[in-house]
């Protein structure tokens, strides 16, 4: 199969030195996004990220924290169709299209941030970019609609959906 056009000309695909690097690889090549995820751990919560937005559409890639992975994987598929179809997501919005009856919001992830919560995108582009790429973490709010940090947002956000960008 042939590598699709990418928004990065140059990008030389890594070389797989382990079966989730050939995982990663043919997800990219053949449905155009990898999801990685992982379960909450003591102190750490629950993850996913994308890896092949930035390739793919030249958009930034997503990390959700706090969702059970099925759930977080759900909602990262959800957001690749939004950019497959054309949707841009930025810093600082918020879209009523990803979940059915919340908006989410985005927020920049600080370069420190990305690198340490985001190991296999960082592989996956470092020869390219340096492991430097856009990514953007996907704000959920709870039941009650408000988001982390927001007066009146539950106190157990805080440690299950940490802002990772400072504001402002």
């Amino acid at each position: 199969m042939a590598d699709a056009p990418t928004p990065l000309p140059d990008f030389a695909w890594p070389e797989a030195s382990t079966p989730d690097d050939e995982q990663v690889l043919a997800d990219v090549r053949e449905h155009s996004t990898y999801i990685a995820s992982a379960a909450e751990v003591p102190k750490k919560p629950s993850f996913a990220y994308t890896v092949g937005l930035y390739l793919n559409y030249g958009h930034p890639e997503m990390l959700l924290l706090g969702l059970p992975p099925e759930v977080a994987t759900d909602v990262l598929d959800s957001i690749q169709d939004l950019v497959a179809g054309g949707a841009v997501f930025a810093a600082g919005e918020s879209s009523d299209d990803v979940l059915r009856k919340f908006p989410v919001r985005f927020s920049a992830v600080p370069d420190a941030e990305r690198d340490a919560r985001m190991p296999r995108a960082t592989w996956f582009y470092g020869a390219h970019t340096d492991g430097a790429f856009p990514c953007l973490q996907v704000l959920w709010p709870a039941g009650n609609g408000r988001f982390p940090g927001q007066k009146g947002s539950p106190m157990w956000m805080r440690k299950r959906q940490p802002i990772l960008q400072p504001a402002d």
